[in-house]
């Protein structure tokens, strides 16, 4: 039987116009059982999916950030392959760099540190040792490439004296000096030396078996860059900068 209430209801609401045999009392007691129902269906529910999801992420992670965290990825692993389309269209693609005389990456060259072997000098670069003028003083030269190829520059080593005064600079790189082309190094004197304190930088090139060698030394009042006394090291030439 219904409760007591929906009993007044449907009297108030239908009046004599039907009667119990119609049936609409026992509608409404129905209803109402769902109705009471209805906390319980959605509690168990809950219990459901939070059973689904254990089952399905045992790492606990909501479903929304997994399919998050693969979206974004995926978006960042094709952003510069969409932006270089982007460009492609617009027709803003850059020109294509010019290759390298030796195919090097453009890399300084280093320069090595050591006190031997002192070689003939091809060139010899004079110094003054004087406070006047201040530290360091520097020295610059260019290495011309006369060759017919480009010329490779494998290292460079700068031997003196342990703990000597000289440092060296080059622009020089390992992409190597293309024909009729020149980088530029530099010798240093760093503080204040005897008359006669030497250094040489030892350039090594691709398929020369000597290297060419700079000399810087100190005798004052002389200055500038000179000729040396040795063997050449192939097409280098080493020339004053201006």
């Amino acid at each position: 039987m219904p409760p007591p209430q929906y009993s007044s209801d449907f009297s108030s609401i239908v009046g004599s116009a039907v009667s119990d045999t119609d049936g609409f009392e026992e509608t409404f007691s129905v209803a109402a059982g769902h109705l009471a129902d209805a906390p319980n269906f959605l509690t168990g529910l809950d219990d459901v999916g939070t059973g689904l999801a254990g089952a399905g992420n045992p790492a606990g992670i909501p479903f929304e950030q997994e399919f998050a965290d693969s979206l974004s990825g995926t978006i960042q692993q094709g952003q510069g392959d969409f932006d270089a389309f982007g460009v492609h269209l617009l027709g803003n693609n850059p020109p294509a760099p010019d290759p390298q005389p030796g195919g090097g990456s453009g890399a300084l060259i280093p320069i090595g540190a050591a006190t031997s072997p002192v070689l003939p000098c091809d060139a010899v670069m004079g110094f003054q040792s004087s406070a006047t003028q201040g530290f360091p003083e520097i020295g610059q030269v260019w290495l011309n490439n006369h060759g017919a190829t480009p010329l490779l520059i494998n290292k460079m080593v700068l031997v003196q004296d342990a703990g000597g005064p000289f440092t060296a600079w080059t622009e020089c790189t390992d992409a190597g000096i293309p024909v009729n082309g020149a980088c530029k190094i530099e010798l240093r004197l760093t503080r204040a030396a005897s008359d006669g304190t030497t250094a040489q930088l030892q350039i090594f090139t691709d398929g020369n078996s000597k290297p060419t060698v700079l000399c810087g030394t100190v005798a004052a009042p002389t200055t500038g860059i000179g000729s040396g006394g040795g063997g050449g090291g192939g097409p280098i030439k080493i020339t004053p900068s201006p």
